[in-house]
């Protein structure tokens, strides 16, 4: 690589534009990583450090953004400090901000973070010496998630970065617990951790599910102690919730106490034993496993912790406990198959790589740094929700997967439900070529097996068809009154893509998929024809309700009220001819249809 960008720097100082140089670095926009580039290598401060700093931008994610970022830092860094960005001794610097765009904006903000960012690599993230005030913990958050992001793209063990996170949310806890007991002029309870934290599994998104408990002598003083430690939780998870100019501290997720979300905000010790023991759900059992002491009253924990042990480790586990596990292990692969074509909220993401087990493990790290850094919560918001259960084995999977083990699951093992969801993957970075390669190798095998081995494979594709589309109606598709489900209801959008999917597998080789497999395109190509078209112009419809909906209700919604505000606003987004009345009846005739296009084609193959 510093050859490479040897050889880019050479091209720029000649008036050039290295494009095809740049394009051998992967970077998806050469003409302005090119022009960024030659900007940075202008500047006075980052001309004499360009061997430092040159390479590594080329390695990033976005090299455009990263040295437009550092051009702007390299002012912002001379105008507030008074002297040189020194780039040799902060190696991760380029690097953070090519991939993060979140922690880009911290440092042109606060060029003093640059700090965090000295060493090869950074220290670990301090969080025994918080000061105790909001935006100190705060601040110190977003400190440490730099020096963790900067030890992460320089290349260290996945678990290593679990550890930090989960330690970093613990100091600032600390921190914020001391505090909101200080201005509430409250003595602080038992704060413990559960989920992902309690477990020492965060990552850059996460929640923190916790549990205030309390020690009260007796009834009136159980009373009285609870509104007091209600009062400082609140104020604990307001201050850690609002967002300011230091950004916020962690979203805060109470809904695993007892009672759940309509229990009480805390709990004495006694009185939360007293409703595990009396109470207490299998799932509840789970959650307690990892239960962990982070902060505050270490006696009230302390004995919480001993007298829960019986519930959360009985002595023998019976059918009844087996069954729940069981029952929850449904539901979780209930909710995973609802996702199948749902596919407008989330990103839906598997992850396939090429080489050894380390390359593998490489690959899993690169994966789960790419989806922090898109579903992490800024003061802009996140950029996307990413879904990885799509992968093989969904959630007991592993996060990535090679291309050959891919390949042989999703021909041998994989259930029709994941066929069709596969019949809309595409290949969106990395390596290109061979992804779709691979997918087209798949989807080859898949529909030769449902096109050509005989009718009853055919008809059993469309029964399954029909069977995952009654789930989807029964769970998400009730309409009552005036609610209509324009998505997941009866003639919904997700019939005609069920119809897609299934249409593309039964065609199999005799169609030729598209490189953009939408509805749309997939129903075209495998089902072309006058009927195909007809259906289409029902589907448009029901999409252009679906969008307007979204963007009055400021959401993703899969429903409209029918003689309401919102239908109004609604039918005078899509056409400001007609009225609501008129505009529930092109609705209501267009679903009619796409119905009964799809009964006719899970009950008779060759109908549409």
């Amino acid at each position: 690589m510093h050859e490479l960008a040897t050889a880019i720097e050479h091209a720029l100082a000649r008036g050039e534009t290295p494009g095809v140089l740049l394009e051998h670095t992967g970077a998806p926009e050469p003409l302005r990583t090119a022009r960024a580039l030659g900007n940075a290598l202008k500047h006075p401060d980052l001309a004499t450090s360009r061997y430092a700093w040159l390479p590594l931008i080329l390695c990033s994610a976005r090299p455009a953004f990263a040295a437009e970022s550092l051009l702007e830092l390299a002012g912002h860094y001379r105008t507030q400090r008074g002297y040189t960005l020194e780039l040799r001794g902060h190696p991760a610097l380029p690097l953070v901000l090519g991939c993060s765009s979140f922690l880009a904006a911290r440092l042109l903000r606060d060029p003093e973070c640059c700090d965090e960012l000295r060493g090869d690599p950074p220290p670990p993230p301090a969080a025994t010496s918080i000061d105790r005030n909001w935006d100190a913990i705060r601040a110190a958050k977003y400190r440490g998630l730099l020096r963790i992001a900067a030890r992460d793209l320089l290349g260290r063990a996945f678990q290593e970065s679990l550890d930090e996170l989960s330690e970093l949310a613990d100091g600032c806890l600390r921190a914020a617990l001391d505090w909101a007991a200080e201005e509430t002029e409250q003595k602080p309870p038992a704060l413990l951790a559960l989920g992902k934290l309690g477990g020492h599994e965060l990552n850059f998104a996460s929640d923190v599910d916790l549990l205030f408990l309390y020690e009260a002598p007796s009834s009136p003083a159980d009373l009285e102690r609870n509104h007091e430690v209600e009062t400082l939780v609140r104020h604990f998870k307001r201050q850690l919730e609002q967002p300011t100019e230091y950004g916020f501290g962690y979203r805060v997720d109470l809904d695993l106490r007892p009672e759940g979300p309509t229990g009480a905000l805390s709990n004495s010790v006694h009185a939360a034993l007293g409703y595990y023991e009396n109470f207490g759900a299998e799932w509840e059992r789970q959650a307690l496993i990892r239960l962990r002491y982070v902060a505050g009253d270490r006696a009230a924990a302390r004995a919480f912790e001993t007298g829960v042990l019986p519930f959360v480790y009985r002595r023998s586990i019976g059918l009844d406990a087996l069954r729940s596990v069981g029952a929850m292990k449904a539901r979780i692969e209930t909710e995973r198959r609802s996702q199948r074509s749902d596919l407008d909220s989330d990103l839906d993401l598997i992850f396939l790589y090429a080489g050894s087990p380390e390359d593998g493990s490489r690959a899993a790290r690169t994966a789960q740094r790419a989806i922090s850094y898109l579903t992490t919560m800024t003061g802009a918001g996140v950029a996307y929700a990413v879904d990885a259960r799509l992968r093989p084995s969904g959630q007991q999977g592993a996060l990535v997967t090679s291309f050959d083990a891919f390949e042989s699951y999703q021909c041998e093992q994989a259930q029709a439900w994941e066929h069709l969801a596969l019949v809309r993957a595409r290949s969106i970075a990395g390596s290109l070529a061979r992804g779709q390669a691979t997918l087209a190798r798949v989807r080859r095998a898949i529909s030769d097996r449902y096109s050509q081995i005989s009718p009853s494979s055919t008809n059993a594709l469309w029964s399954y068809v029909r069977e995952m589309r009654e789930r989807v109606e029964r769970e998400r598709g009730r309409e009552d009154g005036d609610w209509i489900t324009f998505k997941t209801g009866p003639g919904g959008l997700m019939d005609v893509e069920f119809l897609a999917a299934g249409t593309a597998l039964e065609c199999g080789t005799d169609s030729v998929l598209p490189n953009f497999p939408s509805v749309p395109a997939l129903l075209r190509a495998a089902a072309p024809g006058p009927a195909t078209e007809r259906l289409l112009e029902d589907y448009a419809c029901l999409r252009r309700v679906e969008a307007r909906a979204r963007w009055a209700a400021g959401r993703a919604v899969e429903g409209l009220r029918g003689h309401s505000e919102e239908s109004a606003i609604v039918c005078a987004l899509i056409d400001s001819a007609v009225n609501s009345e008129q505009l529930l009846d092109r609705l209501a005739a267009s679903r009619a249809r796409v119905r009964t296009a799809f009964a006719a084609r899970t009950k008779n193959a060759s109908a549409l």
